[in-house]
């Protein structure tokens, strides 16, 4: 096999593209009436109109043919009797040579059934093309036969008309004239009674170009014949009769004795060998002139190939290999309305199509049927090779049997995909030294490219090629740099030098896609250089716009993989064993290796063929078809099928046609009235989204001058803007409300003294304008602004809510969040409150002299909480990361280094649950101070919330969920854990409790525990159903198990507590605050706990941090921290719920 190659050829994948099919699996692929499943495909629907009615047509076909069973199989047995004497003929050319009197013995036997042997050579080359005809139910065929047979019949007749006019009487007839008469009479019978099963017509061919060259070799053999005979004494009798004799060697005409003039000298054996060897060659050059005429007129003309090409550009199906079917070695045919067509190519007596069908899936049996009929019409064989599983399944309907060849290799790139792919180990390792080798990759569109760059790309690859044949059908396009593949990629890799060293150029896949089709690189190419151009094309996949590459087609995979399996039967191993010795010429293996390398999706290929032939014949079309039994010159003729510059200048306006087709739909997708006027507005000369406006007062500004009856600084207009809200026609005066930041201002606009007024009066709501004019007040007292002119600041291409009741449903509130705020003042309020009440927080930390600080959010570890993590990777340095669920860990390093008092306000994320208190992203303060406690902590999570709460209400109150107001300037209660749940409970409470006693009390109340769980863990699982939820005035609930508290420090007093606090009001924890444990050996204890809970499947456990570890034995001084959780200390300070004191809410 040719070491470099196209997609249809298995060969070494450094050297060149493989895609060679073979078969790995069978299926049972009964017809349509046999069985309703579907034979080969998965596919499932119902069949369509057009394949019902495909198969009712076959169904009545094969009852005809079950009637008269006999005459079915006429042409076929024909066919083969007339092979068979051909072969026969020839044998009979070469023992005449050797042993001339077999002749004598060959003409006496073929006479008996009406064949003149001579000249046998002629004959020969004669019989087997009709032969053929015959196999392919040609009228023609049937009509030669009965003409060649007419003289044997009528020569009986003809001898009794003689011999009643004085000839030779009938009886001086020779049997085998008789036997020869009866024969031809009973074969011309059986050829009328079976003429219906002669059906097929001839192809449009240039039959009288044929015809020239035939009478031209036959002339050319008469004058062999006649001028040898000249020069040779006694080699052909009289000057007349070796001219006639000449002819009777060359086509087996024999004019009649009246015509000689009584010699009976024949040409000598050797000399009718010769003459009738030039006739036979004749014949044989008139019939391949008339098969290449006939395949020139069947090919893909350029009009076919632009609706190709639409169908195409449509992007309706999803076949990878689609695009080959403009290779122009094909034939196409359409369904009635071009939406559909499947492409196939003539080979031998087979008409092989490749891929699946093109165009929408609805139209598939269409196209199907229409193929189908044309095969039949022309007496091919149908076959199809190639096609994906499910439309294997539609061909399947159609009475076609298949089996599996192979598996395609597609990679699927998106970003996790990408990522993982770039960083298996075999695809970094090479990146990684090429890279350093100074290898670079380019990516180009051949479009893109000018013609100089692009003819040496071609030359390289036809060297790389190191003269093999260039093989491919069914997954090659075989036209490197061909200027209508604008779209095809042109992927190159260059060497520290600059020299071009791999090329791959890949075809496109509808408008998402890649599918390769020329893979070849340079004998001096790095080892490796494929595999460095394939991943930095997925390293690049998002920027060029690809999202999946279809690459090798890997043969005989299944086989392969099955029998290395343990287990694998006895012939499977064998069936290996075979490959592996194939592999070492077509390397089989080592392809399907370089594939698997990729990690893809495989995708099984079939092939499929008719009931009317066999799996070997099919093959061997696929074989000659892929340019494994061929020779050069079967592909001369198309490669020199150039389209006309003019087709050239179509394809780019098809393109362009698309592209432009896909802005439209993109515009009809957002034109609207409103943008509809906004472009008009845009046609007339007015920019409908100014770069500026006038502007000089706000809209309460004006309403106070209005209402005071002020006037402007000097007398001067002023100018105003806002989103109209409300627009009132009267007669030639237009009030409009403006409304900006919740403010509203009337404007009255005169048709008599405001510029632009028409306009304006049809100004849509929600558009943002400019009025400058005058303070004034309505009649009714109402304070507006007299315009005297105005601008659009921007037109709004969306219809607002009703300005009364703004948005009214909470799921549009939060979708529609911009248009929420922007008419509702309570949601802007909410928005402020938050705003002051964070100002507040970060103020009373400054005033303090703590340092605020920021840590990253992607961290290496998840760490600071028990809680899972949200996971991500950074592509930069080729890591899994995670976003942090709290700042913990590097605040305390931040202590460790010096800082003693530090704090940062910024967003946690923990991917978890989502209900009135909790969202998965969420905003917390931490602060931390050095030689401080957990009680010290306290007092300061008392003033900082008491300081929110007053930027927001004024006051030191919050809002409960019922909306009443809360005092909270008193003293806030502090209790202990377990006292807190001996109150609740009735019986006492400690961290010396067993865990069965706990668990019963958990029982008791309803309270999920687990079989795991110590006291401390139980404890706080009862803290949290009983305490925490019924707390409603804010409460400090101190001393917490160290079970659950990691990172806080053992008690100073209890056992098994820890230094702990939370703070809980409504319902829900504000805060939290620990005296930090500063331990560095009992603080790698219970990580490492932590981290081996995390590695038994605990999705919240914390992970080992071995830069907090490293930073504790630096030395952390004893320190207190403190955690608030911003947004629920909002959610308390202005009664709203967690989503409303979001700017933006997630949205499912």
């Amino acid at each position: 096999m040719a070491p470099a190659a196209s997609r249809s050829t298995a060969c070494d994948p450094e050297r060149g593209k493989g895609r060679r099919m073979t078969v790995t699996q069978e299926r049972d692929t009964h017809s349509p009436e046999d069985r309703t499943p579907d034979p080969i495909g998965s596919t499932s629907q119902r069949p369509t109109r057009a394949s019902r009615e495909t198969v009712a047509r076959r169904r009545r076909t094969r009852r005809r043919s079950d009637a008269g069973a006999w005459t079915a199989r006429v042409p076929l047995w024909t066919g083969r009797l007339l092979q068979t004497v051909s072969v026969t003929l020839l044998l009979v050319v070469f023992s005449n040579i050797v042993f001339p009197d077999g002749v004598y013995w060959a003409a006496n036997y073929f006479a008996l059934f009406g064949l003149s042997p001579e000249p046998f050579l002629f004959n020969a080359v004669l019989l087997f093309i009709v032969g053929s005809a015959a196999k392919r139910r040609l009228r023609g065929a049937v009509l030669f036969l009965v003409v060649f047979e007419l003289p044997t019949i009528l020569l009986p007749l003809v001898d009794l008309v003689a011999a009643q006019h004085g000839g030779p009487s009938l009886a001086d007839l020779g049997p085998n004239d008789l036997i020869a008469s009866g024969v031809a009479t009973a074969f011309v019978l059986l050829l009328v009674c079976a003429r219906k099963e002669f059906f097929a017509r001839r192809e449009p061919a240039s039959v009288a170009g044929a015809l020239a060259i035939f009478a031209g070799g036959v002339a050319i053999a008469v004058l062999v014949g006649g001028v040898v005979s000249e020069l040779v004494p006694g080699a052909g009798g009289s000057p007349t009769d070796v001219w006639w004799r000449s002819l009777h060697a060359a086509t087996g005409i024999y004019p009649g004795d009246w015509l000689f003039d009584g010699s009976d000298v024949p040409l000598s054996p050797e000399l009718q060998v010769a003459v009738t060897s030039i006739s036979a060659v004749g014949l044989l050059l008139a019939l391949a002139f008339l098969l290449r005429s006939a395949r020139s007129r069947r090919l893909m003309s350029e009009e076919e190939e632009l609706d190709l090409r639409r169908i195409l550009h449509a992007g309706s199906g999803d076949d990878s290999l689609a695009y080959f079917a403009t290779r122009r070695d094909k034939s196409i045919v359409f369904t009635a309305d071009r939406r559909a067509a499947v492409s196939y190519r003539v080979v031998g007596r087979t008409a092989l199509a490749s891929g699946d069908p093109l165009g929408p899936e609805s139209e598939w049996d269409a196209a199907i049927t229409q193929w189908l009929e044309t095969v039949q019409r022309y007496g091919w064989r149908p076959a199809v090779v190639a096609a994906s599983e499910r439309a294997a399944g539609y061909f399947a309907r159609h009475g076609m049997r298949g089996m599996v060849l192979g598996d395609e290799a597609v990679l699927n790139l998106t970003d996790a995909r990408a990522d993982a792919l770039l960083r298996s180990p075999q695809i970094e390792s090479v990146r990684r030294r090429l890279r350093r080798d100074g290898y670079r990759a380019r990516f180009r569109r051949q479009g893109e490219l000018d013609p100089g760059e692009l003819a040496e790309v071609a030359a390289l690859t036809d060297e790389w090629r190191r003269g093999g044949e260039e093989r491919g059908f069914s997954m090659a396009l075989s036209r490197v740099a061909d200027p209508t593949d604008a779209q095809s990629l042109v992927a190159t890799a260059h060497d520290a030098s600059g020299t071009t060293v791999a090329a791959l150029v890949f075809v496109p896949w509808n408008h998402d896609g890649l599918s390769l089709d020329v893979m070849r690189r340079s004998p001096a190419a790095a080892n490796g250089a494929t595999e460095f151009l394939v991943s930095e094309l997925v390293a690049q996949a998002a920027s060029l716009g690809v999202t999946r590459v279809s690459l090798n087609f890997a043969v005989f995979r299944d086989l392969l993989v099955r029998g290395a399996r343990v287990g694998a039967g006895p012939l499977l191993k064998a069936k290996r064993a075979l490959l592996l010795l194939l592999s070492r010429h077509w390397q089989l293996e080592s392809l399907r290796r370089a594939n698997e390398k990729y990690e893809p999706e495989w995708r099984s290929r079939f092939i499929l063929w008719s009931r009317g032939t066999t799996f070997g014949a099919t093959m061997v079309a696929v074989a000659r078809a892929e340019g494994f039994a061929t020779g050069r010159g079967s592909r001369s003729f198309t490669e020199r099928m150039e389209r006309s510059d003019a087709f050239g200048a179509e394809v780019i306006a098809l393109g362009d046609e698309w592209a432009r087709s896909r802005l439209a739909l993109m515009d009809r997708r957002i034109l609207n009235p409103r943008a509809e006027r906004a472009l008009a507005l845009r046609g007339s000369g007015v920019d409908p989204f100014p770069v500026a406006v006038p502007r000089t007062t706000s809209l309460v500004e004006v309403r106070a001058l209005a209402t005071t009856g002020a006037s402007a600084a000097g007398g001067a207009s002023v100018s105003v803007t806002g989103r109209v809200v409300a627009r009132r026609r009267h007669g030639g005066i237009t009030f409009l409300d403006l409304n900006e930041e919740h403010e509203r201002l009337q404007v009255i606009a005169e048709k008599a003294s405001t510029d632009g007024y028409a306009a304006l009066a049809r100004v849509d709501l929600g558009d943002l304008v400019s009025v400058t004019g005058r303070p004034a007040r309505s009649l009714t007292g109402e304070p507006s602004i007299a315009a005297d002119g105005w601008i659009l600041a921007a037109k709004s291409l969306s219809q607002p809510p009703n300005a009364r009741t703004g948005l009214r449903d909470p799921e549009a509130q939060v979708r529609l969040r911009h248009v929420h705020l922007a008419t509702s003042r309570s949601a802007t309020e909410t928005l402020i409150a938050r705003s002051r009440a964070v100002r507040a927080l970060r103020d009373g930390l400054l005033a303090e002299d703590y340092l605020e600080v920021e840590t990253p959010i992607l961290q290496r570890t998840n760490g600071g909480a028990n809680a899972r993590p949200f996971r991500t990777h950074i592509n930069a340095y080729r890591r899994d990361l995670t976003l942090r669920i709290a700042p913990e860990l590097a605040l305390k390093r931040l202590v460790v280094a010096g800082l003693p008092r530090v704090f940062e306000i910024g967003r946690n994320f923990r991917n978890e649950g989502a209900d009135a208190s909790h969202n998965p992203e969420f905003t917390a303060m931490e602060a931390y101070l050095a030689y401080a406690d957990y009680t010290e902590m306290l007092h300061l999570a008392e003033r900082l919330i008491r300081g929110m709460a007053a930027a927001v209400s004024g006051g030191p109150t919050l809002v409960s969920p019922d909306g009443e107001r809360v005092d909270v300037s008193g003293e806030w209660p502090v209790i202990t854990v377990c006292d807190a749940l001996s109150q609740m409970i009735g019986m006492p409470i400690t961290i010396d409790l067993p865990a069965d006693i706990l668990r019963d009390v958990c029982a008791a109340y309803g309270v999920t525990s687990s079989a795991t769980d110590g006291s401390g863990a139980l404890i706080e699982r009862l803290y949290e159903e009983l305490v925490e939820s019924r707390t409603t005035n804010p409460t400090f609930y101190i001393d917490f198990p160290s079970e659950t508290s990691p990172l806080a420090r053992p008690h100073r007093d209890t056992p098994g507590l820890a230094e702990r606090w939370d703070l809980v009001a409504f319902g829900m924890e504000l805060g939290t605050a620990y005296t930090e444990l500063n331990d560095p050996l009992e603080q790698r204890r219970r990580l490492t706990e932590q981290s081996l809970a995390a590695a038994a499947g605990d999705p919240e456990a914390m992970e080992l941090d071995e830069d907090f570890l490293q930073a504790l034995e630096f030395g952390m001084p004893p320190t207190g921290g403190l955690g608030l959780g911003v947004d629920r200390i909002v959610m308390a300070a202005t009664g709203a719920s967690i989503r409303q004191t979001l700017t933006f809410p997630f949205v499912r």
